[in-house]
């Protein structure tokens, strides 16, 4: 007989908790009106010597064998018969997976806006044998909910989440609670330009293009960021020089003499550990790279000779006209 704990039987095996009693309930039939009663119960297991039964008994983990007969008190004595039990006293383990970004933030796990959380368990063998996984108990943030599948599936909204596991095999050993805390991180990292670049005219050997912006993010302590320089419009200016796009660094400052003439922006991109990422440009300003002086030309009235040089009176006018570098800026 059995009492207490739990059994489970499959494929004709029989298994059964730690908890388990096992016991015997011996009975003399009555054959022709006549039964001497049962006397004792002797019992074996694992080929050990026959003792007599007395009360019920436990069984360590592993595959078991008894053998059992009862003698009436005539002397009659059964033949011995057996049975084969397997106990288990190892509970399943549950692992909590991620697919997809995620990062480690102390005790905290972040994962990103994509990623699924998958609670997947496995009774393991012990002492060669294992009764099989029954169910995984989970809460999500204190609601408590079931799963029959060793692969179970978490639906998590963003934000924090209190997450709570455990499984249980055939025979009811249940695994200890196992608590993770989950953020599901949807928020982009934070950028803010604080170059002061914007409507100003940056002309080469006179300014430097100064280079700001900061970075932040709710989780991530460093995420990831890189920014250029990018070329917008030349607006008929000279196509000499580098269009870009440039790469700069924050807190640095760039010589606009290797630059084309025209506007430009400073754009910045930045990731945090899970995937998120955000971008941001800056107002247009105008680089102005040319470094050649300007050019004068003169102009000669009458009366003047056909010399070259000229001979001219007092009264000859000279106009004297600078070349018009500037004039498209505005055009």
């Amino acid at each position: 007989t059995l009492a207490g704990g739990k059994q489970y039987t499959q494929d004709g095996r029989t298994y059964a908790s730690s908890g388990t009693a096992f016991g015997f309930l011996p009975v003399d039939p009555v054959v022709n009106g006549v039964a001497s009663g049962v006397r004792e119960t002797l019992y074996s297991t694992d080929s050990s010597s026959f003792e007599p039964f007395g009360s019920t008994f436990n069984l360590a983990e592993g595959s078991h064998a008894l053998v059992f007969q009862s003698r009436d008190n005539v002397e009659n004595l059964e033949v011995p018969r057996s049975t084969a039990v397997s106990v288990d006293a190892t509970p399943p383990v549950t692992v909590m997976e991620v697919s997809g970004a995620s990062a480690n933030l102390g005790a905290l796990r972040v994962i990103g806006p994509a990623s699924t959380l998958t609670l997947r368990a496995n009774d393991p063998l012990s002492e060669g044998l294992a009764s099989g996984f029954a169910r995984t108990l989970w809460s999500l943030n204190a609601s408590t909910r079931s799963s029959l599948s060793t692969a179970t599936l978490v639906e998590a909204e963003a934000g924090v989440i209190a997450l709570s596991f455990q499984s249980e095999d055939n025979v009811g050993n249940m695994e200890p609670p196992n608590n993770r805390g989950v953020f599901r991180d949807v928020e982009s990292p934070t950028i803010a330009i604080s170059s002061q670049t914007e409507g100003r005219v940056f002309t080469a050997g006179r300014d430097m293009i100064p280079i700001g912006f900061t970075v932040q993010d709710i989780k991530d302590p460093a995420p990831s960021a890189s920014a250029v320089l990018l070329f917008l419009e030349g607006r008929g200016l000279s196509q000499a020089g580098q269009s870009g796009p440039i790469a700069v660094s924050s807190g640095t400052a760039v010589d606009p003499v290797t630059l084309r003439s025209g506007f430009w922006a400073l754009q910045v991109s930045a990731t945090d550990f899970v995937g998120n990422g955000a971008s941001a440009q800056s107002a247009a300003f105008l680089v102005f790279s040319d470094t050649l002086a300007p050019r004068t030309t003169v102009s000669v009235g009458e009366p003047k000779t056909e010399d070259e040089p000229p001979f001219v009176s007092t009264a000859t006018p000279l106009t004297f006209k600078p070349s018009a570098k500037w004039a498209t800026l505005t055009g």
